[in-house]
């Protein structure tokens, strides 16, 4: 991908040249999986989690290395999150076994968690979060039923909203409260599993949008509503975990480079199109992966 053409003045052809690609970055203090991710590629958190137990730590990314952060009130895994890292809300999990599911609401400053109000459905949804602390939505997921139920909260309360066109869990969100976008997700019907449906949301209602060309569950996924990033995931029936990595331009999904190593990264939901990272994942692990998109000026060479 990139553009060609010829500069009059210096008599030369010139291009610009885009590269995509997935490279590695330093590993989690603490393996992981089903954690919850907020954030951007240099300044990322990650909250939560499972290995043997369900976890209430957190760790700070800085584009380079993970640091220790502030320990969670409940410890809980597959909770929703969303905001930045010195302003990081996570709502909603799972504990167990035997599986209890989760109402409450957190809030990091960056230094400390503080608790806020319950989440008025309890479940999990895999990391599925959009938005920031004070503006955040919350769609889908599950709590031993699969859930369409969308939602909103301000900074002081929650508050039912819109319902999403399908019933769906372990689904990615992207976006704003009042431009979001829901991404692939497990869907007990039409047959195929993982059909790879997305939707948009205008702050009030969802529409059913184009499907991913791979259609998963467990994604981990980034961006805008009209710039959106989504690697990884869980493919069903075929139980197969998947590498591929598409972007999504508000029209249509498009291949791009493949993750290093194929994993459910489920909350791992930083950045945007052009810098990304995805960390943790089932099978448990700390891997850390950044996807960069940039382009290069070359100037072919004169005879």
């Amino acid at each position: 991908e990139g553009e060609i053409w010829y500069n009059t003045t210096s008599d030369t052809f010139k291009s610009v040249l885009v590269t995509e690609a997935w490279s590695s970055g330093s590993p989690l203090a603490v393996a992981k999986k089903s954690v919850a991710g907020s954030g951007t590629q240099t300044a990322a958190l990650s909250a939560g989690g499972k290995t043997t137990v369900d976890s209430a730590t957190s760790e700070e990314y800085n584009g380079s290395g993970w640091t220790t952060g502030g320990t969670m009130g409940t410890a809980r895994n597959a909770l929703g999150s969303c905001g930045t890292q010195t302003a990081t809300l996570v709502y909603g999990g799972l504990t167990g076994p035997p599986s209890v599911y989760k109402t409450e609401t957190e809030l990091y400053n960056g230094t400390s968690w503080s608790e806020q109000p319950d989440i008025s459905t309890a479940r999990y949804n895999q990391g599925n979060g959009v938005g920031t602390s004070t503006a955040a939505l919350y769609f889908c997921g599950w709590n031993g039923a699969n859930l369409n139920n969308t939602e909103e909260y301000d900074g002081s309360s929650w508050t039912n909203s819109g319902v999403y066109p399908t019933i769906a869990r372990d689904l990615g969100g992207a976006g704003t409260q009042t431009a979001g976008l829901g991404m692939g997700g497990y869907m007990p019907s039409p047959a195929s599993a993982t059909p790879g449906l997305s939707c948009t949301y205008d702050g009030s209602s969802w529409t059913a949008g184009p499907t991913m060309n791979t259609g998963r569950s467990h994604l981990g996924t980034g961006g805008t509503q009209t710039a959106a990033i989504g690697a990884g995931g869980y493919r069903t029936p075929t139980t197969a975990v998947t590498d591929v990595t598409e972007t999504f331009d508000g029209t249509s999904f498009t291949e791009t480079a493949d993750l290093a190593t194929a994993r459910r990264v489920y909350g791992a939901r930083d950045g945007t199109t052009s810098a990304f990272v995805v960390f943790a994942g089932n099978p448990i692990s700390a891997l850390t992966e950044e996807f960069n998109r940039s382009a290069n000026v070359i100037t072919a060479g004169a005879w």
